[in-house]
């Protein structure tokens, strides 16, 4: 990964600014990031599910968590300008 172009220090700090984007939005929800990647992709139109991996299963709970989360419409708009502003700026 240290020479694939989407790895570079640039796109980890790209990546990194848009999760403090909407670490608000997270802490109002009281939502981790990964229940809010979660809902927010579960929430797209034409999607009917999301795959989430979990390392062991002390992480299914919390994942399983982001089903009971709700997402304001200007929320999802809100993360999803910010997403594609940071895709773009990642040359995606």
């Amino acid at each position: 990964r240290s020479t694939h172009r989407l790895f570079t220090v640039e796109n980890r700090q790209r990546v990194m600014s848009a999760l403090e984007s909407i670490k608000p939005i997270a802490d109002r929800i009281g939502a981790s990031f990964a229940q809010l990647a979660i809902r927010w992709t579960i929430d797209q139109p034409g999607i009917t599910a999301a795959i989430v991996g979990a390392r062991n299963a002390a992480q299914a709970p919390p994942n399983i968590g982001a089903l009971r989360l709700k997402l304001e419409k200007g929320d999802r708009e809100e993360m999803g300008t910010i997403f594609a502003k940071c895709a773009r700026e990642m040359g995606l």
